[in-house]
């Protein structure tokens, strides 16, 4: 009988995350762009929002600091363009106000 699951693997290949990716993601806190010019921060297994901001500065901060106490990584995810990774350790918030 086949098995009924997929197993996460390292995968390197072109188009494809790897193991510890998903796992970043998963743990990360997430930045995303609301409607009108808010930003809202929450949790990836979290379905409501766990704070909402009038700017990007306000909710970074915020995010960096649930993500340094997590442990995990902090996701920018703008309205269009790249997904930005902000590791809280390497980070401060004041070096946001920068």
């Amino acid at each position: 009988m086949a098995d009924k699951y997929r197993k996460l693997v390292d995968s390197d290949a072109v188009g494809r995350l790897d193991r510890r990716d998903i796992e970043a993601a998963v743990r990360a806190v997430h930045v995303l762009a609301a409607e009108g010019n808010q930003w809202v921060v929450q949790t990836l297994g979290g379905q409501r929002i766990q704070e909402r901001f009038d700017s990007k500065k306000q909710a970074l901060a915020y995010a960096i600091e649930i993500g340094s106490r997590r442990k995990a990584l902090v996701m920018v995810h703008p309205r269009r363009g790249k997904v930005e990774r902000i590791d809280p350790a390497q980070t401060t918030t004041t070096a946001l106000a920068a």
